[in-house]
């Protein structure tokens, strides 16, 4: 008894391209980090004690690194969309004969 093929639903017609999962991602980190920064760093007290200066800057440490590593991704997603587009990808039955 022959059997029919499975064909899942495909969610996309084309499948999402690895520097556009770059780009969401360090979006999607600094974004998240714009709210954090905001939430916990906001704006400095006048006279701050000793222990509010070291939590700022315990705070202002990790908003640093995170923006940092979301313009990070960003910029590699960017790097390699512009690659692709300009190296290009080979088209089926393009080869040189």
């Amino acid at each position: 008894m022959p059997t029919q093929p499975v064909h899942p639903t495909p969610l996309r017609q084309r499948p999402m391209k690895f520097s556009t999962l770059l780009i969401g991602a360090g979006l999607l980190v600094v974004i998240s980090n714009l709210v954090y920064g905001s939430y916990f760093l906001g704006v400095p007290y006048p006279d701050p004690t000793p222990a509010q200066r070291q939590a700022w800057a315990f705070h202002m440490r990790i908003f640093d690194t995170g923006f940092a590593t979301g313009l990070g991704l960003t910029f590699a997603g960017i790097v390699l969309a512009v690659a692709r587009k300009i190296l290009g990808s080979p088209k089926p039955g393009s080869e040189d004969k």
